[in-house]
């Protein structure tokens, strides 16, 4: 979704913009451990 490098290269924007790419395909179960500890549903 990103392209190369590590996420910590990126900006707040950019990461945050590819969460929402991540999350829009894969849903909350992207994020297993979070999705559990916030209650979100997949």
């Amino acid at each position: 979704y990103g392209g190369t490098g590590s996420a910590s290269d990126a900006t707040r924007e950019q990461q945050i913009e590819i969460g929402k790419r991540v999350q829009a395909s894969q849903g909350w179960g992207a994020w297993p451990s979070c999705t559990k500890k916030m209650g979100a549903s997949s």
